[in-house]
């Protein structure tokens, strides 16, 4: 293991080193100082190859010897080739933990724009590649003066768990607080989780807001050394341009997001959220690309199960399976979807949680069917229920959305069990629930009479 750092000699790359050396002395890794010859000449005498090459470890031996070789062991390489392909052969030789470069370079000195070779390492290498714009933050930090102000950008995907873990990692070096943001649409949030009607595009909902904290904890969890908390943001326009602006008002020092190899198709890398960010932040910027070698996840045990019944012989056959499927101190949700009355306006905010006063005595039958169905047996293995009546005029949404807006770990469904063309003329409240979800379903057949 190591961290590589690109070297060009401009004030940009020395700024790159001193956060280098840090990091390195930080984590006890070795620290590779590497120089590009990128415009070697094709053909050159011997005597001038030697001579440029003497005078670029010179020049690099120097760099050491101001970074302070006793806190961090420094070592150095000259590579006649590209930039981007030197530093990323190098840190796949190395083994690199971190590959670290200025944002600019010698031919854009003061320029806020990032160079071209920081935007094609940040595209290209499988490495997490820092880019440095700033040196007092991660100086302060790596001396343990102050703590490492990180934003890191979330989504529920693998690329924003290594992102995240990559950055809880860095609290080998010294305290860092980390906040994770998730930028969301409002529309996409409200259809998911059940709500309808006329809302604020701008303003956070207090049911969202808890629904995706409460995924956001359940999914990134904290280290040791890193102080952490989560700001779910609704966003219209620019995932990047809202992330930059959380970056500002919390006067980030750093930010740090996933990053999809993009190489293969180059008008994806430019539209997305990685390179808006990289190319418009402040502040020093670190992209991580998903390692393949995380790619497959343990599940964890499940904890919540929802069943949903229409009373019928069929519905009813999924409740007691949603038991068996929660262990111990875990909780099934008992779920019945009512039709809403007709004077219902579409234009007024709703919730499927929320059921109309006219449908009162339909809700309290419906809770006490569904506590009758509950197996007397589940008491012994400590498990709890929780009676739920819904409204709305879609009963697969309905039981989607519940399921998102509990949290659950699985969905429980009775089915005819019809395939074919019988599944095709007839439909299925269970298949459009399968289409509508990302949680597991489990479907039970009915019961042979």
């Amino acid at each position: 293991m190591s961290v590589v750092c690109g070297i060009d000699f401009s004030e940009s790359s020395a700024k790159a080193a001193e956060v280098a050396v840090g990091i390195a002395a930080g984590l006890k890794l070795p620290l590779y100082l590497v120089h590009a010859l990128s415009d070697w000449p094709s053909e050159v005498y011997a005597d001038v190859e030697q001579n440029i090459l003497t005078a670029t470890r010179r020049a690099l031996d120097r760099e050491a010897e101001r970074l302070g070789r006793r806190r961090a062991d420094i070592y150095l390489r000259v590579e006649p080739d590209g930039p981007e392909s030197a530093l990323v052969r190098v840190a796949q030789e190395e083994s690199a933990k971190l590959l670290i470069v200025g944002a600019t370079g010698r031919r854009h000195p003061g320029r806020q724009t990032v160079g071209r070779t920081a935007d094609q390492l940040a595209q290209r290498s499988q490495v997490p590649t820092l880019l440095v714009r700033a040196v007092e933050p991660f100086t302060n930090w790596s001396q343990g003066y102050k703590p490492l102000q990180v934003l890191v950008g979330l989504d529920f995907n693998l690329v924003s768990d290594d992102a995240w873990n990559w950055t809880l990692d860095l609290a080998r070096v010294g305290p860092i607080e980390v906040v994770g943001a998730h930028v969301y649409w409002p529309p996409t949030e409200w259809h998911r989780i059940g709500l309808s009607g006329t809302r604020s595009y701008v303003d956070p909902d207090p049911e969202v807001d808890r629904v995706l904290r409460r995924e956001l904890e359940a999914r990134f969890r904290p280290k040791s050394g890193a102080s952490v908390r989560f700001r779910p943001e609704p966003g219209m326009g620019r995932s990047s341009d809202h992330l930059l602006s959380v970056a500002t008002e919390l006067k980030a020092d750093l930010i740090v997001v996933g990053s999809h190899q993009r190489n293969a198709v180059a008008r994806l890398w430019e539209r997305s959220v990685s390179r808006g960010v990289l190319h418009d932040a402040q502040g020093s910027v670190a992209c991580v690309a998903l390692c393949a070698s995380n790619a497959a996840r343990r599940e964890p045990e499940a904890r919540a199960a929802l069943a949903a019944t229409d009373f019928s012989t069929v519905g009813n056959a999924a409740l007691e399976h949603a038991y068996r499927q929660v262990g111990a101190g875990g909780k099934v949700y008992l779920v019945h979807v009512l039709a809403p009355g007709k004077n219902r306006s579409e234009i007024e905010p709703k919730d499927i949680f929320a059921v109309s006063s006219s449908l009162a005595e339909r809700k309290k039958s419906a809770e006490e069917q569904l506590r009758s169905l509950v197996p007397l047996r589940s008491t012994l293995h400590d498990k709890s229920t929780e009676i739920l009546v819904l409204e709305s005029r879609d009963p697969a949404d309905a039981i989607a959305q519940s399921a998102e807006r509990l949290g659950v770990d699985i969905v429980c469904l009775g089915t005819h069990g019809r395939s074919g063309l019988a599944k095709a003329v007839l439909g299925s409240v269970a298949q459009e629930v399968l289409s509508k979800t990302q949680r597991p379903v489990l479907f039970v057949p009915a019961p042979r009479e």
